[in-house]
């Protein structure tokens, strides 16, 4: 599922690009580790957190690091199953390779593009830009996409109409557990949820 849904990715960033539209990666807690190949993309991030530094009302001043989690919303219940990974095996899987959180190498990374995993200099620079409306992409929206600082949660939080492009993620699911059922259907369930309780959706690949 990762190299085809890269190359989805890829290309739906492509058009995105052409159009206008500004590309950001976050590579969550890989940052540092692809800061030497991508100086200016890293550059263009660190003006945005000098900029929600000085700002009254700036909700992420204090939000630097990628594992800062962002509790569920007030109204939103507990989500339908937490975590899991899938390998195709009948037993559990074995601990997955950590080692590395950089960005799947099929995503390019353009010179106006920026690179951050801290809502410090992501919410600034989204303000110096007048960026208003946020799409998110990736994996995992169980994860990542919904509790990490830079995620849904928290960009709803700060005001921004952010939206997650439902056919252009995926989620951390063993059908092994609970609720057993298939993994196109548990990211089916974790879609709902977010919709019904986070942020709205598109198709990335139609709207």
């Amino acid at each position: 599922r990762v190299e085809w849904l890269a190359a989805l990715v890829n290309d739906v960033l492509v058009r995105a690009r052409d159009n206008g539209a500004f590309i950001l990666h976050v590579p969550s807690s890989g940052v540092e580790e692809m800061e030497p190949a991508y100086p200016i993309q890293r550059q263009r991030m660190r003006q945005g957190a000098e900029w929600c530094s000085r700002e009254e009302g700036c909700l992420s001043a204090a939000l630097t690091h990628a594992g800062q989690a962002i509790p569920p919303l007030p109204s939103e219940p507990p989500l339908p199953f937490q975590g899991g990974c899938e390998d195709g095996m009948p037993e559990p899987p074995a601990a997955w390779d950590d080692e590395t959180h950089v960005q799947h190498p099929g995503i390019a990374i353009f010179a106006a593009d920026g690179l951050s995993d801290s809502a410090q200099e992501i919410v600034g620079t989204f303000k110096q830009l007048a960026i208003r409306n946020v799409v998110l992409v990736g994996v995992h929206a169980n994860e990542c996409l919904l509790k990490r600082p830079f995620g849904l949660r928290h960009l709803t939080a700060e005001g921004f109409s952010v939206v997650l492009a439902r056919d252009l993620t995926d989620v951390l699911y063993d059908p092994r557990d609970p609720p057993h059922v298939s993994h196109t259907r548990g990211t089916e369930m974790i879609v709902q949820h977010i919709e019904a309780f986070v942020a709205g959706s598109i198709d990335a690949r139609r709207d």
